[in-house]
């Protein structure tokens, strides 16, 4: 049977368009915003969002117009009210993995009364994103030790993330691991996994402290022995853990392996 064409205006999953083709992609993202809340969108974004759709244009177009609806409506709010407390949100960069992925990072018995950690989560996937590029990828850990059920009765932010998924945040992860996710979880993980993209599903790793051939999917991520360390170390000061209290030293851990990677990356000569 002859292969069919693609309807016109999309293309096939194994067809490359040219820099005008994304160009005029681009520019017709943009000029659908006359308030400038499309501004950010560039080639590198057009590009991911045709590898999501597998080559279709007109669905990539769609789901980058929702990125911007999404972004200008929903992100760009969060952000402003959460500028303050971001720098010290327990959701955070820990280290650069394998491909220069950023690996965040999320203990569950580390949230404080007041925190939205759905909020929280979004900002800081947007900030290493936006450092990492338009075409990159991250890798997200959620370390569901100690997690707080009357910290999270509000789920509509998580549904809310979680939707984005298929627009904003398309095609943004490489795997998502989740760790000892307890019982009195499974209700939050039920009304938000009917929400994540196929492709999203697909990408989730369950892991278990108590199974210790499990955790590959974690290892697997690390650059080196040096990052591995780090990470086993992180994961037994939060598997300790009752409380908060040790959230500043966990800090301090993480934040010193990332700057040491960040200050040896510096070092090295660009390509000539």
């Amino acid at each position: 049977m002859e292969k069919e064409e693609p309807p016109s205006g999309l293309r096939s999953e194994d067809s490359t368009p040219s820099g005008s083709d994304l160009d005029a992609v681009v520019t017709e993202v943009v000029q659908d915003f006359p308030d400038g809340s499309a501004s950010w969108i560039s080639i590198g974004h057009v590009e991911r969002m045709l590898r999501a759709t597998e080559g279709d244009e007109e669905l990539a177009v769609k789901k980058l117009k929702d990125s911007v609806l999404w972004k200008r409506d929903t992100l760009d709010g969060w952000l402003q009210s959460q500028a303050e407390s971001l720098p010290t949100a327990e959701t955070r960069v820990i280290a650069i993995g394998q491909e220069s992925r950023p690996l965040v990072y999320s203990g569950c018995v580390n949230q404080r009364r007041g925190e939205v950690a759905g909020v929280i989560l979004a900002c800081v996937w947007h900030k290493a994103l936006e450092e990492a590029g338009p075409t990159a990828q991250m890798d997200y850990v959620l370390d569901a030790h100690g997690y707080q059920p009357l910290l999270n009765l509000n789920f509509m932010p998580y549904l809310n993330v979680a939707g984005s998924l298929n627009s904003y945040f398309a095609e943004r992860f490489h795997r998502i691991v989740l760790l000892d996710v307890p019982t009195v979880m499974s209700v939050l993980m039920k009304a938000i996994l009917p929400v994540l993209p196929q492709k999203t599903r697909e990408k989730l790793f369950f892991v278990r402290r108590d199974q210790p051939d499990s955790l590959s999917a974690l290892h697997d991520l690390c650059v080196n022995e040096g990052m591995k360390e780090m990470l086993q170390q992180l994961l037994r000061m939060n598997g300790e853990a009752t409380s908060s209290d040790g959230r500043e030293a966990t800090h301090l851990l993480t934040s010193k392996f990332l700057a040491s990677q960040r200050a040896h990356a510096a070092q090295i000569p660009e390509p000539e």
